[in-house]
């Protein structure tokens, strides 16, 4: 399975089990990156049981201000998309960066020029901010965040806190991609207090659902130490 080709239509996903327990109960919302089919709408969010959605429907952005996405073309020996291990071995082509940033089944330009986990963190806290009384919230938060290739906002690194992290990692001897990774991961940390803080009363009635696609990718900044392996190995860290 990749993000193309997908999970198929037939098969059912959380939010629809969640709907057939307890019908009419919960909105459900998924905000971040889908990566479990885009080839048509058919395997996009709201065929999947989710009333709304918000992010990329494929596995990774090449450009976390941009919005964009790469593709590799299925290879002799497998197929694959996006960037990164996992990808099918073999002669690929990479296509130009295509526009991957979606409200709904539209493209759209909210939060355009926005780093990434900024804008989920923002848009996830707006599905908080906007329940009614008694309405309660299925969310489903998958953040782009640490896929490579990872990026951070260096020129904010001091007031966002991160510089402090990158730099003992860059003394410690760690390589540049690694301080990076670290620094972008502190960021996701801060987004989900941030999510978290927004729920206040509400996080009696919200399931709020996140879970990594994989293990760490080692040459692009992750470490799995002490478990096993990495991302696309059967060892997944």
């Amino acid at each position: 399975m990749n993000s193309v080709e997908g999970v198929p239509p037939d098969v059912a996903m959380l939010p629809q089990f969640v709907e057939a327990a307890v019908p009419g109960t919960y909105k459900k919302s998924f905000v971040g990156k889908w990566s479990v089919g885009s080839a048509v709408h058919e395997m996009w969010p709201l065929r999947r049981g989710f009333d709304t959605s918000f992010g990329l429907v494929t596995s990774s952005l090449l450009d976390w201000y941009a919005h964009t996405v790469v593709y590799t073309t299925p290879s002799s020996s497998g197929s694959g998309s996006g960037s990164g291990a996992g990808s099918g071995s073999g002669p690929v082509t990479i296509e130009p960066p295509i526009f991957d940033w979606h409200r709904d089944d539209a493209p759209t330009t909210d939060y355009a020029g926005v780093y990434s986990t900024f804008a989920l963190r923002d848009e996830a806290i707006s599905h908080i901010d906007s329940l009614r009384d008694g309405e309660r919230l299925f969310l489903y938060q998958a953040w782009n965040a640490v896929h490579e290739p990872v990026a951070v906002p260096e020129e904010h690194a001091e007031e966002l806190g991160i510089a402090e992290i990158m730099n003992a990692a860059l003394n410690a001897g760690e390589l540049q991609v690694r301080a990076t990774y670290l620094g972008a991961l502190k960021l996701v940390d801060d987004a989900n207090a941030a999510i978290f803080d927004a729920l206040g009363d509400e996080a009696v009635s919200t399931v709020w659902v996140q879970m990594s696609d994989n293990g760490g990718a080692v040459p692009y900044g992750g470490n799995n130490y002490p478990l096993r392996g990495q991302k696309a190995q059967l060892w997944q860290g």
